[in-house]
């Protein structure tokens, strides 16, 4: 066993690669480009709550925020495709954002719980 160990050379990850050069091998194994993978868990419970509360919405409500925030149609816009006036548009919309807003302070509270 150790003839084996003995072939084996251990080298520090912060030592430079060549001595004339500054890059070492913990600079070769990070990836300064990639998310962290507590983002990438917050991500996808931000995107399952949303997902949640959208489908808790009244149908008007999820309609309003889809032809809004998907077809970027204004308020009059949505407001004639709907037959409702711009202001009960207005008034569906704040309630869905309310809403949802509600649903994302009870997903930020739980996982401010579990840290």
């Amino acid at each position: 066993m150790l003839q084996e160990v003995a072939v084996m050379t251990l080298c520090s990850l912060e030592d430079p690669i060549r001595e004339e050069e500054s890059e070492t091998r913990l600079t070769l194994l990070v990836d300064e480009k990639a998310k962290n993978p507590d983002y990438k868990v917050r991500e996808f419970f931000l995107k399952d709550s949303l997902t949640k509360g959208i489908e808790k919405l009244t149908e008007k409500e999820r309609t309003v925020v889809s032809l809004l925030y998907y077809e970027d149609l204004s308020l009059s816009e949505i407001a004639e495709v709907m037959s409702l006036s711009p202001s009960r548009i207005s008034q569906l919309h704040s309630k869905a954002i309310l809403r949802l807003r509600g649903t994302l302070e009870k997903q930020r509270d739980l996982l401010m719980c579990n840290d």
